[in-house]
């Protein structure tokens, strides 16, 4: 037996011919997708692989990663050879089928047989999804004759009860599924009930993956006792999904003002599938008004402007906050961001603003957060589908970084981007962990040329000035010229874009960040401001230098996406100081016995660690008490009444999937 026996493959054939009407639609969807929506939800009830339906090790369900995952694959009724290569690679296991091409779907299971044959989607329900749950387990039971059937229960779950979805697969291993059932329907499958069970859940599965052969030992009473405390100290991965954007988007023609019943099927389908691989709690919104984008857009432009009003930022992001606990519908949202471990956003609203009461800090300095862009919906779906394994860079291999630099020698910046760039690369090159090549593209066929010759590069970082295209789309300029990558172009998985607003969400256009995604990219980095060159370059050298130490194993971080959250938080100091040039230079002053100011903030932040949510606040404190000591008070504090700071940072968000790129391998020790 192989694995690949007990993986399953689910096919969704929909009818080639039939004609669908184009509605309008508030994320832009095709017809097709509402008229497949049921058979999307069905897959998400079926198991995901074999080890559902059999004992299975707890490293797998405690690691995690791409097994987790749902395989769905959607074909024609007339199937194109790149379609029937991919069956002919798989075993299909069961094909669900649009009514009207029933009989060809039929002919396409004559040719790929699959384990559980046909159905039609009108022919779906739960008396049929009873009967595939134990066919399969028999046949992986017929496969590996040691194995332990499951005492699993299966349940076609309606619109409002799907939230279940994530926790029944891992409750099905602890057999107790059916009082899970119970209490959640009790609960009205709140958050803060499906939430609580995932800790459970999870707590049990490190127990008794940490005693193994001793658990028999050990008296229920202290099991019992010891889950809480476990399930006290770890969190969940946090999926939402936050719908609305505005009405009207050049780049996209005529959007709907509402939300449709298949369109809102389709983000539920978004939300509980990545809920489920994450094995996280889905958390589902209202959708946001386009007055709130609005403001955005406005806060977006208001950084083009010499003068900076920082009470208005504030104000707009304190603003986004107040927003988005609406929009969630409870105030227990802090509480929620506190107990998750990472944010995976299907939205098109930049969530990592908000300031939610009664922090100083924005979201993005206290959880790391994915950006999954809902618009067009239709690339939402096809990005999804397709599952993305985890990309790594090792401690051992290292990791190649490739700077193009796209701004001509006669630009007013150019001399502050080399400067910048070439320290980068001076403080990177000293390091046997990092590869870096650098690169001066003049037009765009030099970009496309050096981009097809770049293999094995891990990092592509972009500088250049943004732009706008037709219709309002986000781009780069290079060579005084619009540029985007093609569909079809080689891109490194990971992207940086050192360049201003290549990423604003405020009028909701495609972007070059969406372009880079679409073209392979894993994550992109981008910014929905304009942004200093030379904090830019500071930031970046910042950000590697990071993932090197994590590499060498100075830091538990796991993943990209952390890297940049924790990035982005250790900047507040850098940020505050760097207001005006005297603060800058008394920052970097020696000061005899008690070292530099930045030294000496490093030493206190050590020795009393701020709690994410108040670093900015509990900086400034730390600051202004230093500088009482050294003649500085007045001046800082004045500086912080009339002029205040801009974070710069808090206005960069990672797309893609930044928590699939890891920094350290998740293997669990015994």
């Amino acid at each position: 037996m192989e694995i690949k026996d007990i993986l399953f493959y689910y096919v969704i054939i929909f009818d080639e011919n039939k004609e669908r009407t184009l509605k309008e639609s508030k994320h832009l969807h095709h017809p097709l997708l509402g008229d497949i929506a049921a058979a999307l939800t069905y897959c998400l009830h079926l198991p995901r692989t074999g080890f559902d339906l059999i004992e299975t090790p707890e490293a797998l369900f405690l690691e995690g990663g791409s097994p987790l995952q749902h395989e769905i694959y959607l074909i024609s009724s007339n199937p194109t050879q790149k379609e029937m290569d991919q069956l002919s690679f798989i075993r299909p296991t069961l094909y669900i089928i649009e009514s009207s091409s029933y009989e060809a779907g039929s002919a396409i299971n004559h040719e790929y047989p699959s384990i559980l044959g046909c159905v039609r989607i009108d022919g779906l329900s739960e008396e049929l999804l009873y009967d595939q749950w134990n066919k399969l387990s028999n046949e992986v039971v017929s496969l590996i004759p040691q194995a332990t059937k499951l005492n699993y229960i299966t349940h076609l779950f309606g619109k409002d009860q799907i939230s279940a979805l994530p926790n029944l697969f891992l409750t099905n291993q602890l057999s107790n599924s059916v009082q899970l059932v119970e209490t959640l329907n009790e609960n009205h499958y709140s958050f803060e009930i499906r939430a609580q069970i995932m800790r459970y859940e999870k707590a049990k599965f490190m127990l008794y993956y940490d005693l193994g052969k001793n658990l028999d030992d050990l008296p229920n009473e202290r099991i019992d006792d010891a889950i809480p405390k476990i399930a006290a100290s770890i969190g969940y991965p946090l999926v939402l999904t936050l719908p609305g954007g505005p009405n009207k988007r050049l780049s996209y023609g005529s959007i709907s003002k509402s939300i449709s019943e298949e369109e809102d099927d389709l983000i539920n389908f978004f939300g509980v599938h990545s809920a489920i691989a994450e094995q996280g709690v889905w958390l589902k919104g209202k959708r946001i008004d386009e007055s709130i984008f609005i403001l955005l857009s406005m806060l977006e432009s208001h950084f083009h402007s010499n003068e900076k009003n920082y009470r208005f930022i504030r104000r707009a992001m304190e603003r986004f906050g107040k927003v988005l606990i609406e929009a969630i519908g409870t105030d227990k949202l802090k509480e929620y961001i506190a107990d998750s471990s990472k944010i995976i956003a299907f939205t098109d609203f930049p969530i990592g603003l908000a300031i939610l009461p009664g922090y100083s800090d924005p979201l993005c300095c206290m959880v790391p957060i994915s950006y999954r862009p809902l618009t067009p919906l239709t690339t939402t779906f096809q990005r999804s589908l397709v599952r993305v394994n985890e990309y790594y860079i090792g401690s051992k291999s290292g990791f190649n970084i490739l700077i193009i630099e796209c701004l001509s020698r006669e630009d007013g910046i150019r001399k502050i981007a080399d400067l910048g760039w070439n320290v980068v690369c001076v403080e990177l090159e000293k390091n046997p962990l990092i590869n870096v090549q650098y690169r001066e593209c003049k037009n765009i066929e030099q970009l496309n040329e050096v981009l097809s010759k770049s293999s094995r590069i891990d990092i592509l970082v972009i500088s250049a000035h943004g732009t706008y295209g037709a219709k309002g789309v986000a781009g780069l300029s290079v060579g005084g010229e619009f540029w985007m990558p093609m569909p079809s172009q080689e891109i490194p998985p990971i992207v940086i874009l050192s360049a201003c607003h290549v990423s604003p969400k405020g009028q909701g256009e495609y972007t070059v960040t969406d372009a880079f995604l679409q073209a392979g990219a894993i994550a992109v980095l981008g910014t929905l401001i304009p942004v200093n060159v030379k904090h830019n370059a500071i930031l970046t050298q910042r950000f590697f230098q990071f993932i090197v130490e994590t590499l060498q194993g100075h830091h538990e971080c796991y993943d990209l996406a952390d890297a940049w959250k924790r990035v982005v938080a250790m900047n507040a100091m850098t940020e505050i100081v760097s207001t005006t040039k005297e603060l800058e230079a008394w920052a970097l002053k020696d000061r005899g016995n008690v070292g530099t100011v930045y030294e000496e903030y490093f030493k206190r932040i050590q020795q009393n660690p701020i709690f994410p949510g108040q670093i900015y606040s509990k900086t400034i404190e730390i600051l202004k008490d230093i500088a009482s000591n050294d003649g500085m008070s007045k001046y800082l504090e004045n500086v912080l009444e009339l002029k205040g700071y801009v974070s710069e940072s808090f206005f960069y968000i990672f797309s893609g999937f930044p928590e699939k790129i890891l920094l350290k391998s998740k293997k669990l020790k015994k």
